[in-house]
C-alpha cells in the first residue's frame, strides 16, 4: 500500500463522515491520476492534473483569496482561529483540505505554485485550510516549509536515514507490512497502520464501490476552482452564482470571464458611460452585444436596441426590449426621454452644487430606472441620425447634448464599431462625442492596427497577437485590472 492509496483512504473516510457543508477538498494529482474520480463528489471543488497549468494557477489564487476572506470573517466574529470559530457555534465555513499527490512532480510541473507553498502553508494555519502532501523523500519539501506541517506520517522507506531526516534522532523502523509507518504524537514515536478503503481486496471492485458511493453523495457543491470552459456558453454562464450576484448589484454588467484569472468579469457602470464593442468583421462583436443585452435585462435595466440591419430584432423580441430600426423611432425615443432626462439632470446639478463625490452622485441616481442604450452599429446610427423626414422632430442636438453631458444620469451607451468603416463619419459630432472616452473591448487582437483605444498594460507581443473570435482586449480604464476577456457564446 502506497502514498496515493493512503490519500484515497483519507478522502473516502472524510467523505463518509462529513457533509459538503462541513468539509471541502481541492486535489492536485501529479501521479497516477486516480484522484480524478473524486471530482464527482459535491465536497470537491476541483482536481488539478499535471497538465492543468491554468487550473493550478487559479487554484492558488482561490486559496490565497480564501485565506484573506477567512481572516476577515474570523476577525469580525471576534475569534482568533478556526477551532475557536467552531467552538463558538459557527457552521457556515467548511474545513478546506488541499491535497497534493507527489510533491516532487508538483515542483516540476508547477514551479510558481511550488514557490508559493511556503506562504500558503504558513497563512493557512488557523483559518481552516489544511494541506496534505505526499513525497517520496523528505527533501521534496524545504525545511522552511516542513516547519509549517504539524503532523508527519511516514510509510516504509527504502533509505532508513529518511526517518531521521523527518523525526531527528530516530532508531525506530516500521515493520515491512504494506501500509505500516511511523508517526510522532505528543513527542512520542509510534508505529501505525493505514487501511485500504472499501470492502474488497481487489482494486477493480474497490473502484466500482467508490464510484457507487460518490454517486450517492448529496450536498451543497464546494466552491469551484475558477476556470474558463473550453466553449463557454451564455446559458451556463448566466446561471453561475457569481453572475447572478453581480447582476443583482446593478453596478456591474456581466460580460464574460477574465482571461487571466477565470473570474467572472463585468463592466463597471459606476465609471462607464459610453462603451465600445470594437473589432474587425467576424471577431465576435455581435455576439458580445447579444450577451450585454441579455445581461442588461438580467439586471432589470430598461433596454433600448438601435439596429438598422435587423440583426438583433429577434433577440429584442425575446428580451421584451424596445427595438428601434429607423429615424422616426430614434426621434420618438429621445423625444420621450427628454423630460425624464431633465429631471435626472436636476439631481446631478444639485450634487455638483453640494460638491459631493461621484460615488454619492451615483447612489442618488439609483432611484431612477437604469437605462441601457445598445447600438448595434455606431456608424449606421450616425448615418441614420443624419436623415431628415418631414414631420419628424430633429433630435440630433439633444442626442449630442446627452452624449456630451449625460454621464452619471444612470443612463449608459454600448455600441458596436468596426473602425475600418468609420472614415465617412469620423468628423461627425455624434461620432466624436461617443468615442472620446475611448473605453471598451477590442475583439480579434492585433490592437496595434487600430488607433482609437489605448492598451498600456499590453506588451509588444500581446499588441501584435491575434485572438480567437469571442476574445477581446480591454482598453485602459480607471479601476479596472482586467486586460482581456472571454465572452460566452449566445445561441
Amino acid at each position: 500500500m502506497g502514498k496515493t492509496v493512503l490519500l484515497q483512504t483519507m478522502i473516502y473516510g472524510l467523505l463518509r463522515r462529513y457533509t459538503s457543508e462541513q468539509i471541502n477538498f481541492y486535489l492536485v494529482d501529479c501521479g497516477s491520476m486516480v484522484l480524478k474520480v473524486f471530482e464527482a463528489a459535491p465536497h470537491v471543488g476541483g482536481v488539478v492534473l499535471s497538465n492543468d497549468n491554468e487550473k493550478c494557477k487559479n487554484l492558488f489564487k482561490l486559496l490565497f483569496a480564501m485565506v484573506d476572506e477567512r481572516k476577515k470573517i474570523l476577525s469580525e466574529r471576534g475569534v482568533g482561529n478556526f477551532a475557536a470559530y467552531l467552538e463558538a457555534g459557527y457552521k457556515d465555513m467548511p474545513l478546506t483540505m488541499v491535497m497534493i499527490d507527489n510533491m516532487a512532480a508538483f515542483k516540476e510541473y508547477f514551479p510558481d505554485q511550488a514557490e508559493a507553498m511556503a506562504a500558503l502553508s504558513r497563512e493557512a494555519i488557523g483559518v481552516g485550510i489544511s494541506i496534505v502532501v505526499t513525497a517520496a523523500a523528505a527533501n521534496a519539501l524545504s525545511y522552511k516549509i516542513q516547519a509549517n506541517f504539524g503532523i508527519k506520517l511516514v510509510l516504509n522507506c527504502n533509505d532508513p536515514n529518511e526517518y531521521a531526516n523527518l523525526f531527528g534522532h530516530c532508531r525506530m523502523t516500521p515493520r515491512e507490512n504494506p501500509g505500516r509507518g511511523i508517526i510522532m504524537l505528543e513527542k512520542r514515536l509510534l508505529e501505525w497502520q493505514s487501511a485500504i478503503f472499501g470492502k474488497s481486496d481487489k482494486e477493480a471492485e474497490r473502484s466500482q464501490e467508490l464510484l457507487t458511493f460518490l454517486e450517492s453523495l448529496k450536498g451543497t457543491p464546494a466552491r469551484p476552482i475558477p476556470i474558463i470552459p473550453e466553449n463557454p456558453e451564455w446559458k451556463t454562464y448566466s446561471q453561475l452564482d457569481e453572475v447572478i450576484a453581480m447582476a443583482k448589484t446593478t453596478d456591474y454588467l456581466p460580460f464574460g470571464y477574465d482571461q487571466e484569472t477565470a473570474d467572472v468579469y463585468g463592466i463597471n457602470l459606476k465609471s462607464t458611460y459610453t462603451y465600445l464593442i470594437s473589432g474587425k468583421s467576424r471577431t465576435g462583436k455581435t455576439n458580445a452585444l447579444k450577451v450585454l443585452a441579455c445581461s442588461a435585462k438580467m439586471m432589470g435595466a430598461e433596454l433600448a436596441i438601435f439596429d438598422f440591419t435587423n440583426e438583433l430584432k429577434s433577440l429584442a423580441g425575446q428580451l421584451d426590449a424596445l427595438y428601434i430600426n429607423n429615424y422616426r423611432g430614434i426621434s420618438e425615443y429621445f423625444e420621450k426621454l427628454m423630460p425624464e432626462f431633465i429631471e435626472r439632470n436636476k439631481v446631478k446639478k444639485a450634487c455638483i452644487e453640494e460638491g459631493v463625490t461621484e460615488d454619492v452622485m451615483y447612489e442618488r441616481m439609483r432611484p431612477f430606472s437604469k437605462k441601457i442604450l445598445l447600438v448595434a452599429n455606431l456608424i449606421d446610427f450616425v448615418k441614420e441620425l443624419k436623415k431628415k423626414e418631414e414631420g419628424v422632430k430633429d433630435v440630433s442636438g439633444f442626442i449630442g447634448n446627452v452624449l456630451d453631458k449625460g454621464a452619471r444620469h444612470n443612463v449608459y451607451w454600448i455600441a458596436g464599431l468596426n473602425q475600418d468603416n468609420a472614415a465617412e463619419v469620423i468628423a461627425d459630432k455624434t461620432y466624436t462625442l461617443y468615442i472620446r472616452e475611448k473605453v471598451g473591448a477590442y475583439f480579434g487582437g492585433n490592437v496595434q492596427e487600430q488607433r482609437l483605444m489605448q492598451f498600456p498594460n499590453l506588451n509588444f507581443a500581446a499588441m501584435n497577437k491575434k485572438l480567437k473570435p469571442g476574445h477581446a482586449f480591454l482598453s485602459a480604464h480607471e479601476g479596472d485590472e482586467t486586460d482581456a476577456v472571454v465572452v460566452p457564446l449566445h445561441s
